[in-house]
C-alpha cells in the first residue's frame, strides 16, 4: 500500500510492480492517510501494530 507524497508520482505504482512483482495499490487519500491513522491511533481509535523481531539462527 503506498501512503504519501511518493504515491502521487505518475507511474511510481506501475514501476515497483514490474520491479517487484508484487501487487501495489495506492491510498484513496495518499497525501494525508497516514496523519490519520496517526491520530486515530492517538485517540485509542485503533489499537497500534507490534512487530515482533524476526528470528535469527
Amino acid at each position: 500500500m503506498m501512503v504519501g507524497g511518493s504515491a502521487l508520482l505518475p507511474g511510481f505504482d506501475q514501476m515497483l510492480r514490474e520491479a517487484t512483482g508484487m501487487p501495489v495499490h495506492i491510498a484513496e487519500r495518499p497525501d494525508i492517510c497516514a496523519a490519520q491513522g496517526l491520530g486515530a491511533m492517538l485517540e485509542g481509535r485503533i489499537e497500534p501494530l507490534t512487530l515482533r523481531p524476526i528470528a535469527t539462527a
